[in-house]
């Protein structure tokens, strides 16, 4: 194992048994995964291209031309630009000492990223969403009882994705605990009719806070909310089953109403919310 291996497993990878780093603890699971997996594709090419991955960490005047063709070498063989945004933020967290030092390698990435055409998420229109919902219920409980759970789960996921401007992690991640209703025994909220989502470690966390909440005022969205988790234990996950389970149920219902050329995503619920003011 290389140096620059072992320096970055000791840095990112931190021991489960080690009292809790407060340096280490700033990165989440995902973006350390995502920062290991950089950082080997990096130690590979360091090694095809006779470059001590040592020196790549501890001195700008290697890292930078190492990381120039890394960069290009991602760009020409067609890899995602993440890679490359990733690999330098690798050798950034290993030796904070390199931030700053590395405007060149950025350069690269800032001129890569010009060239990517931008896709916006496309917005969903609120009467669609809400055929979209009265097409789950008819599913659930009339032309497939069989599978009432998951089409319940996707028409309140639905509703209450669009109304709370839920990004899709943040749905498929809730628990009940985190659900706070104007019904329902523990979780009254004084009369108001409102309900109360919070998420935990939102994409925006570094800047808006760890801990969100998001507030939904429709009525029928609460209505509906309130009645689908009243029976469900703390730690129940409100959307039990896979993102690819959910995507099925939305274009299944996109293919019913011949809706599949808007080209609409879970995605779409936020940023359908979001253009209506919720």
């Amino acid at each position: 194992m290389s140096v620059l291996v072992a320096i970055v497993l000791v840095t990112l990878v931190p021991s489960s048994a080690a009292p809790l780093d407060l340096q280490d603890n700033r990165l989440s699971a995902g973006y350390r995964a995502r920062l290991l997996d950089a950082g080997q594709l990096l130690v590979g090419f360091c090694h095809s291209t006779n470059v001590d991955p040592t020196d790549v960490l501890s001195r700008a005047e290697v890292a930078n031309p190492t990381l120039v063709a890394f960069v290009q070498f991602l760009h020409d063989t067609r890899k995602p630009l993440w890679l490359a945004t990733h690999a330098v933020l690798c050798v950034q967290t290993a030796n904070r000492m390199m931030k700053g030092s590395l405007r060149p390698a950025w350069d690269s990435i800032a001129s890569w990223r010009l060239t990517v055409p931008v896709k916006s998420r496309v917005p969903m229109d609120v009467n669609i969403m809400k055929a979209l919902f009265y097409f789950a219920l008819t599913q659930a409980f009339w032309y497939e009882p069989s599978r009432k759970r998951i089409w319940l789960g996707f028409a309140i996921c639905l509703r209450a994705g669009f109304f709370a401007l839920l990004r899709p992690k943040e749905w498929f991640s809730l628990q009940r605990k985190f659900v706070k209703t104007p019904f329902g025994s523990g979780t009254l909220l004084s009369g108001a009719r409102v309900a109360v989502i919070t998420v935990l470690d939102a994409k925006n966390r570094a800047f808006l806070g760890r801990l969100q909440v998001r507030i939904i005022r429709d009525p029928g969205t609460i209505s509906w909310l309130s009645w689908y988790v009243s029976s469900m234990p703390p730690c129940d996950f409100l959307w039990p089953f896979s993102q690819q389970t959910f995507c099925a149920c939305l274009e299944t219902a996109l293919q019913f109403f011949d809706l599949c050329h808007l080209n609409l995503s879970p995605a779409s619920l936020r940023a359908g919310g979001g253009r209506l003011g919720c």
